[in-house]
């Protein structure tokens, strides 16, 4: 007869996510707002616990739905939260204007393998459509035209469309299975971003801190 009682108790341990550079930044927290680097810390802590909620969402669980319809929706609800992360870092380290952030993180790699997605195209004119500025919707009509825009702008507009209820993973058209590479390649590059800017950050905290 098998017996289990002095068999060891295996656990496995939780992946830890963190910005990079939040171990430098963490103890300093509370001098770090008083340089202008950072913001206050308790906006800088909400940024934070939204970039881990993002990083560690994997998929959705719908009742009925084919699976890749079900890892299309889950594509598009990561792309989103990542979304809400970057705007929550923007406030966190006081950034106004992203522009520096496109010379700093080329994006250019990114960009090629959505446009790699014979469909991604005709979803992007999708959620063109249901946009209401009319900057957004010029800058989907430059990346319909083969333009370098970022992968910001991109993910900026299917957040937006996506929560609003009109953008599904078929839309017009689309693979699920390429929205998900599309979906992918937006995150990689909003953590690549993130991740780069707020460790330059702490750098930067330290040089004027210690």
């Amino acid at each position: 007869m098998t017996t289990t009682k002095n068999m060891p108790l295996i656990v496995k341990a939780p992946v830890v996510i963190k910005v990079k550079g939040w171990d430098t930044y963490d103890p300093r927290a509370r001098d770090a707002s008083r340089t202008g680097i950072f913001n206050v810390a308790a906006v800088v802590n909400r940024f934070h616990a939204r970039y881990k909620f993002a990083r560690s969402f994997r998929e959705m669980q719908l009742e009925g739905y084919a699976d890749q319809t079900v890892a299309g929706y889950s594509a598009l609800m990561r792309a989103s939260l990542h979304w809400t992360a970057f705007e929550m870092f923007k406030k966190a380290l006081n950034i106004k204007d992203t522009r520096e952030i496109f010379k700093l993180h080329p994006f250019d790699s990114h960009l090629e393998t959505i446009r790699a997605c014979f469909t991604s195209k005709d979803f992007f004119q999708v959620v063109r459509g249901h946009l209401t500025d009319n900057k957004q919707k010029q800058q989907l009509d430059a990346f319909a035209a083969g333009d370098q825009i970022s992968p910001l702008v991109l993910a900026k507009a299917l957040r937006h469309i996506f929560f609003h209820g009109a953008l599904t993973p078929n839309a017009g058209g689309a693979s699920p299975a390429e929205v998900v590479i599309i979906c992918d390649e937006l995150c990689k590059y909003m953590v690549e971003v993130i991740d780069g800017e707020f460790f330059r950050h702490t750098e930067e905290l330290i040089k004027v801190i210690g």
